[in-house]
């Protein structure tokens, strides 16, 4: 699929060309502009409602406006407009994807293998490193009566708790959108102007998800579906 070979990262041109080679296509016309388009192109990997209203001009960093580096980077850019407010007004940091990727460099393909249509597993139970937990797994937060519930309405990374109820919004599982996670995780050490918004929202489901139990609540909230 040509939506796949275009997001992947190691496939991404600069945007700079991008821009100057659709300059020289719309030169007279009254188009939409190449981040709209772009959007409107690969957002049937993940479809959403009114995804092009999520986009910015320009991405805005620290406080420091940058363009654009590629189409990945634009099209990631619509899930993050929610999870960037929330974590400038509380301050929040976010976990370095190195000290992820290299202590937990396989977890992501195993994550989204147990949520996939064609996973034959029925107990993905793996080995978690002798480390502190900080999250404890989706079941032993239910076996003290603490809810997940899933919140429509929210972008995907707009995470809430409140009144021991954890909020999630749904995640839609299949084969395009698994590589198109994949390459939005990636691209976070690739890039060193991203946030790692998105390897986070994954870290934190992975710690909610050790056996096949704490999958079954996903899906019987309806956060995780698999099409």
């Amino acid at each position: 699929m040509l939506q796949h070979d275009l997001l992947m990262v190691e496939n991404q041109l600069p945007y700079f060309i991008l821009m100057e080679l659709f300059k020289l296509t719309s030169k007279g016309q009254d188009n939409m502009s190449l981040e709209e388009l772009i959007v409107i192109f690969f957002d049937p990997s993940s479809p959403r409602k009114d995804a092009t209203s999520k986009l910015s001009r320009t991405l805005t960093v620290d406080g420091k406006k940058h363009q654009y580096t590629h189409m990945l980077n634009v099209f990631r850019s619509t899930f993050l407009k929610t999870v960037r407010e929330k974590v400038k007004e509380h301050g929040w940091t976010l976990i370095s994807t190195v000290h992820y990727h290299e202590r937990h460099p396989t977890v992501l393909h195993g994550f989204f293998h147990a949520c996939l249509p064609d996973s034959q597993s029925n107990h993905i139970e793996s080995p978690r490193p002798p480390e502190k937990r900080l999250i404890y797994f989706a079941l032993e937060l239910h076996e003290v009566g603490i809810a997940l519930k899933k919140q429509d309405c929210h972008d995907l990374l707009d995470i809430t708790f409140k009144e021991g109820t954890l909020h999630i919004s749904p995640l839609f599982i299949d084969n395009n959108s698994v590589p198109l996670f994949l390459n939005f995780v990636a691209n976070d050490p690739c890039n060193e102007k991203a946030k790692p918004y998105f390897t986070n929202y994954f870290m934190f489901l992975d710690s909610l998800i050790n056996s096949s139990n704490d999958v079954q609540i996903f899906h019987e909230e309806k956060i995780l579906n698999r099409v």
